[in-house]
């Protein structure tokens, strides 16, 4: 499916290649979000109790899960930034206008998704800087929504069409469509990639900082619905990330 996708650039649409703080593509290896059509790493599980979804996400019926996590650029310029992805739908509030932007963005869909339904992404960038310092007019972070995303809002599309974006202060939409029926299929909403990243030059050594975006304080909380229905999202509580001061990311990409 993925090699069907309309491209603006002769990349892959995985999170692990975006240049984001240069604005160029060169080859690069960072923290691995969405595994670039394979399985992504076995989560680590630990022994912890169930988690215990938050109120004020319990108290909307509509929300699947919030993603959440700090970001702090070398200069000190600090932003909070929230994705907060709802049940699936059978048709958006918006669908004529989603599905065209399907259509024309991601080319095969819905040869890939034959009994589609549709996810919608609230992605929220909230500047917290101290005085004296500010954010330029690149990306805070990459959002990842794949499947087949489409996004509307502060964004930039620096990769690809259909492809995870840089998120700017503000909100960003995305809509992206999953297979109905068991979410922890493949292709299902437990089965597609969320959350954020950073890019970093392929020789920066990850456990360390440097001259790039880092996060902090990455943590989702999942409603009730999700832990009932999946037990792979249940499991998302408890996910170990790789490099946490470059990614904040659950789920995965599965190739066709």
């Amino acid at each position: 499916m993925g090699k069907a996708f309309r491209v603006a650039i002769g990349v892959s649409t995985s999170i692990a290649t975006v240049a984001v703080l240069s604005g160029c593509v060169p080859q690069l290896n960072i923290p691995n979000l969405n595994g670039n059509h394979s399985q992504s790493p076995t989560p680590v599980i630990t022994d912890s109790p169930a988690p215990t979804p938050d109120p004020t996400v319990a108290l909307d019926p509509d929300v699947l899960f919030v993603i959440s996590v700090t970001a702090t650029s070398p200069q000190g310029a600090v932003a909070d930034l929230t994705q907060t992805v709802y049940k699936p739908l059978d048709s958006t509030n918006q669908q004529a206008t989603d599905q065209a932007a399907l259509n024309d963005q991601c080319s095969g869909w819905q040869t890939a998704y034959t009994s589609p339904q549709f996810i919608v992404s609230q992605i929220d960038v909230t500047d917290r800087s101290p005085a004296g310092t500010s954010w330029d007019s690149n990306p805070v972070a990459i959002v990842s929504m794949d499947g087949a995303p489409v996004f509307t809002g502060e964004f930039t599309t620096f990769q690809a069409f259909c492809a995870s974006v840089g998120v700017k202060l503000g909100s960003t939409r995305g809509v992206s469509p999953v297979q109905s029926g068991d979410p922890d299929a493949i292709r299902g909403w437990a089965r597609t990639q969320y959350g954020f990243g950073i890019a970093t030059d392929p020789q920066f050594d990850l456990s360390t900082t440097g001259p790039y975006v880092t996060l902090s304080n990455c943590s989702i909380t999942l409603s009730q619905f999700a832990i009932d229905n999946s037990p792979t999202a249940a499991s998302w509580a408890t996910l170990a990330q790789n490099h946490p001061l470059y990614e904040c990311g659950f789920g995965e990409q599965l190739a066709p």
